[in-house]
């Protein structure tokens, strides 16, 4: 499955059951291991808005497993990039 960004065009998402590629101007950016579809989508916008790299983006969703509601785009890390904030707060050790 192909997903265009609706945030900027520029962004595609390749989805299938083993794996998600990102695609910015059809070149290749990133690549993760066996997300399901509305986390791949979740985590391809948050990439398409370009606040964040993809890296990050990954380790915000796995600090934020099984929690409901969380924004990652609300989600940066401390200047030492030691604890990960939400909304400047701590939220987890990095």
């Amino acid at each position: 499955m192909r997903i265009t960004s609706s945030y900027d065009a520029r962004y595609s998402l390749k989805w299938t059951s083993l794996y998600s590629d990102i695609f910015y101007d059809e070149k290749f950016v990133a690549r993760a291991n066996a997300l399901g579809l509305e986390e791949a989508k979740k985590i391809f916008e948050v990439v398409a808005r370009g606040n964040v790299s993809f890296q990050d983006v990954m380790r915000f969703n796995e600090a934020a497993q099984g929690m409901i509601g969380v924004d990652l785009l609300a989600m940066s890390y401390s200047n030492d990039r030691r604890q990960i904030l939400y909304n400047g707060n701590f939220f987890s050790n990095a």
